[in-house]
């Protein structure tokens, strides 16, 4: 049982929640790469970059309407509800919001 391979970037509080019994439960970010072959996400969150396996199953909405793992975007803004796997966190759920083109790194 691994957690997310995640590199530090800052001080920020985590962006992953944790529940009481210290797994792994939700994850807010913005998408830095999607893998359709593999299936996996890298989000990155601020305390660091994060990969997510996304099995088939898992629903992925985009404004309360299911959709397909290929319509995700580098820069979509999303929170990813996920339990423990074996090598990667296995996505229960994904909510995904469109990059909005603002950012604050560009003020």
């Amino acid at each position: 049982m691994k957690k997310p391979m995640t590199h530090h970037l800052s001080h920020f509080e985590p962006a992953i929640q944790f529940n009481a019994m210290g797994t792994l439960q939700s994850a807010k970010g913005i998408v830095h790469r999607v893998d359709i072959v593999q299936r996996e996400v890298a989000v990155l969150i601020q305390n660091g970059l994060a990969l997510f396996d996304i099995p088939p199953n898992c629903p992925i909405f985009l404004h309360g309407e299911r959709i397909k793992l290929r319509m995700m975007q580098p820069r979509d803004h999303v929170n990813i509800r996920f339990t423990a796997g074996d090598e990667l966190p296995i996505a229960t759920s994904v909510e995904v919001q469109p990059d909005s083109g603002f950012s604050c790194f560009h003020l």
